[in-house]
């Protein structure tokens, strides 16, 4: 037993000594995204697979949704035990049938909040749903800092300090929630307004936060190469655009 343990350690160090290659990332992936519906697996086996009728709805928030066609209703569902004891219990978030609707779902008689629509909603829209998706983007910035690459001049992959390593992945994770997460809650929970100043804001500092960004992640070595290559560019256009007007010049005293 202590063997396989020091076994599987042993191969998780490597993976992320030598990197996270992109099959391991696409299991990872599949995995996150099947999580809420394999937690639900015991239940699968232990609870009662039952039709239930909607009763009622109500509203999970003052504002918001709505607004966007995403409903701010959640059901209340009520099963009928074979002795004829009834329990109620919340479908999934963001999710909500008309009054007399009936569905299927796993009821646990003595704790019916345990009970689960057996929908993609009644699955997915829960809390173990969130808490993947979090997991999920968590995964997604390992990647971008463990993950294989022939790209060896990353900065964010060289990093040799754990706590550096950590840092970065933290550093990811604000980024992902500054740029995706924030703008979206914006948008969903507050206003128009307050999107449009956000957008107003990152194009401000768009230009400062692309070169703090190009910094952080690429080498020194890169960071010449690149500036090198900007300057040939440069000097490129401008021999093109010195080679245009002594043309029009020429072309003029032709004239």
């Amino acid at each position: 037993m202590k063997r396989n343990i020091n076994s599987t350690t042993t191969a998780i160090v490597n993976i992320f000594h030598n990197g996270i290659d992109v099959r391991v990332f696409a299991i990872g992936v599949c995995f996150l995204l099947l999580l809420p519906f394999l937690s639900k697996t015991p239940k699968f086996l232990l609870l009662d697979k039952v039709e239930v009728v909607a009763l009622y709805t109500k509203k999970i928030s003052p504002r918001g949704y709505s607004r966007y066609g995403i409903k701010n209703e959640i059901t209340t569902w009520q099963a009928i035990h074979p002795n004829g004891h009834a329990v109620t219990f919340e479908g999934g978030i963001t999710n909500s049938e008309n009054n007399g609707t009936v569905s299927v779902a796993y009821v646990d008689w003595e704790d019916p909040h345990e009970s689960f629509l057996f929908t993609f909603s009644g699955i997915y829209n829960t809390i173990d749903g969130i808490i993947c998706a979090n997991l999920l983007l968590l995964w997604v910035c390992v990647f971008f800092v463990y993950g294989k690459s022939k790209k060896a001049q990353y900065k964010i992959r060289q990093l040799g300090k754990w706590y550096l390593q950590l840092l970065a992945i933290v550093g990811l994770l604000f980024t992902f929630f500054v740029l995706i997460i924030f703008p979206v809650y914006l948008l969903l929970f507050k206003d128009v307004g307050s999107f449009i100043f956000y957008l107003i804001i990152v194009l401000i500092i768009s230009s400062q936060l692309r070169e703090a960004i190009r910094v952080f992640i690429y080498s020194e070595e890169k960071l010449i190469a690149l500036d090198r290559k900007k300057r040939e560019k440069r000097r490129k256009d401008t021999q093109e655009l010195n080679a245009e007007i002594l043309r029009r010049r020429n072309l003029k005293k032709k004239k």
